[in-house]
């Protein structure tokens, strides 16, 4: 199952983490989460629209679905049932919690890092603690499974953000 690095990084190896966030020594899921946040953060606080953050959105979450299932069983078989260095499922888990219809062009700065941050977090506890129909996905033991998951957690996380942004969100 697990085979020796050769030092040579194969292309399952390069999209499933997150190119090169799975690989990372500690936690890895959470690094692909804060991968994809960054990337949306940073696009979000200077796009000056919405249109571009969504975008970046659509495109996080396409690839994470497509790395994941394109390459998910190579990387079952080279390292395991859902081993860590696959990280696309967060990407597309992530992508999924902060992918809400919002004008973020109208947003503080502040604004826009509070919905990341707390997004992230939500998606987080959400992945880790997988409440059901997560944890059943989760128990599937394939690439659906590693992903699934993930995705059931991020639209856990963006109903959530979505609710406490609604009664919350203009106190910020």
């Amino acid at each position: 199952m697990n085979e020796k690095k050769t030092g040579k990084v194969r292309p399952f190896e390069l999209f499933l983490s997150a190119f090169g966030m799975g690989f990372m020594p500690f936690a890895p899921g959470t690094w692909g989460s804060v991968w994809t946040a960054l990337i949306f953060m940073l696009i979000a606080l200077v796009a000056g629209n919405s249109v571009v953050p969504f975008v970046t959105l659509l495109i996080l979450l396409t690839y994470g679905f497509w790395a994941t299932v394109y390459y998910g069983d190579q990387g079952i078989k080279h390292y395991g049932d859902d081993p860590g260095m696959i990280v696309s499922d967060e990407v597309c888990g992530q992508a999924v919690a902060l992918l809400w219809l919002y004008n973020w062009a109208d947003w503080t700065s502040w604004q826009i890092v509070a919905y990341t941050a707390s997004g992230f977090i939500l998606f987080r506890i959400f992945d880790i603690f997988k409440p059901w129909p997560a944890c059943y996905f989760d128990s599937l033991k394939s690439k659906w499974g590693v992903l699934l998951d993930d995705i059931v957690a991020g639209i856990y996380a963006g109903v959530l953000l979505q609710l406490g942004w609604y009664f919350w969100g203009n106190a910020i």
